[in-house]
């Protein structure tokens, strides 16, 4: 089995350290505003682990029971107005900030989810639908 990390690096990790190396100085610095970025970034944690937490588990579930050719009966070009509707109901319900249902939506067009249906679900945020046609090559 290969490891997951091959190849990429470690930049990630070394972004981390030198904030979290930042954040220590600030804190000998200003130990005053130190504790209002960890309260704020607390609250901000706090607010985004439950929806990522039902995101996680939509993909989840997602990649584990719906088949390609169910996604493309239910979401793909020949679906009609039930593809719209549900499309429809799906952005209508969701929460949260739209990028953390990217995810979710990638893996559904990876399964035979129309283009359309997409921007249609991601439609309450304006700049969803130039982020999804932008990753095509399109303009």
């Amino acid at each position: 089995m290969k490891p997951m990390m091959r190849g990429r690096g470690f930049g990630g990790w070394l972004f981390l350290g030198l904030a979290l190396l930042a954040h220590a100085a600030g804190a000998l610095l200003e130990p005053d505003v130190a504790a209002q970025a960890r309260a704020a970034f607390t609250r901000m944690a706090a607010s985004l682990v439950p929806v990522l937490a039902l995101v996680f588990t939509l993909v989840f579930l997602v990649e584990r029971f719906l088949s390609p050719e169910r996604a493309r009966a239910w979401l793909g070009r020949s679906s009609g107005w039930r593809g719209w509707l549900l499309a429809l109901a799906a952005g209508v319900v969701s929460t949260g900030p739209v990028y953390a249902w990217y995810s979710l939506l990638a893996g559904l067009r990876r399964k035979g989810m129309r283009d359309a249906l997409v921007a249609y679900f991601g439609e309450r945020d304006r700049s969803f639908r130039s982020i999804v046609t932008a990753r095509d090559g399109a303009t």
